[in-house]
């Protein structure tokens, strides 16, 4: 059965997603969720209340300069409330770092390649602290960020929910990638692979494990929030793409 134009956009808007590099600091102020990596603050959650754009805006602005972030990333996608924050850091001279596709796949339906996966590829679950360690270390790398320190990977265990994965290519750690419930969603995120290994079908395993694994959980279709880098391979596979998210940036001290 297709899917809606209309509940996809409403998934993706409801979407604030958990993932953030081990190494990131990461804060809750309760209105305001975000992390921060070598001075960009970027934001991962926002809850106005009543506020409107214009009075959101410059607060949160305000509140990651005050954590010495020298720049905000902000990603604004359909149905974001406030609504009229892209316009806002629009006119205060905020600039587009990348357009996200907002891309979607039945899980009553194959993917549409129909060659096997490589025979050197296969995923493994992320069960124990010793595998958290391994999902940490193959991210990092495959990001490029530093690698995750000790308390990176305990921070990471503690909060650990079903849905994490390490992808193999000739059994030797190869990428990473999990997902999240939220009703019948299942919200695709993190997913990444070592340079020297992509274009082997590593990132094809976990986009196809996770598809079985969420299934067989109930969900009825995955969603992604997808990168330039990886939307041209999901949509080879059969995800389709139903709208954007524009990631801004601006300079705290605009």
């Amino acid at each position: 059965m297709g899917l809606q134009h209309g509940e996809v956009l409403r998934a993706s808007a409801a979407w604030t997603s958990v993932w953030f590099p081990a190494h990131a600091g990461h804060a809750d102020l309760g209105w305001l969720e975000y992390y921060l990596v070598d001075g960009v603050g970027t934001v991962m959650q926002v809850k106005p209340g009543a506020m409107t754009a214009q009075e959101l805006v410059p607060r949160v602005i305000a509140a990651l300069r005050d954590q010495r972030a020298a720049e905000v990333q902000w990603l604004v996608g359909p149905r974001y409330l406030p609504a009229g924050v892209g316009e806002v850091l629009s006119a205060m001279g905020a600039s587009v770092v990348e357009t996200v596709d907002i891309c979607a796949h039945p899980l009553d339906r194959r993917l549409s390649s129909g060659s096997p996966l490589p025979p050197g590829t296969k995923t493994e679950p992320v069960r124990t602290r010793a595998d958290t360690a391994l999902y940490e270390r193959v991210s990092a790398l495959a990001w490029g960020y530093p690698p995750p320190s000790e308390q990176d990977i305990d921070r990471t265990f503690g909060g650990q929910t079903e849905g994490m994965f390490v992808g193999y290519w000739q059994q030797t750690p190869a990428g990473a990638g999990g997902y999240g419930l939220a009703g019948d969603v299942a919200r695709f995120w993190g997913t990444a692979v070592i340079p020297r290994f992509r274009g082997r079908g590593v990132y094809r395993a976990l986009v196809h494990t996770r598809m079985i694994h969420a299934r067989d959980r109930g969900a009825r279709f995955a969603l992604v929030h997808a990168r330039p880098t990886s939307s041209p391979i999901l949509q080879r596979l059969g995800f389709a793409v139903y709208g954007h998210q524009i990631l801004w940036s601006i300079r705290t001290d605009s």
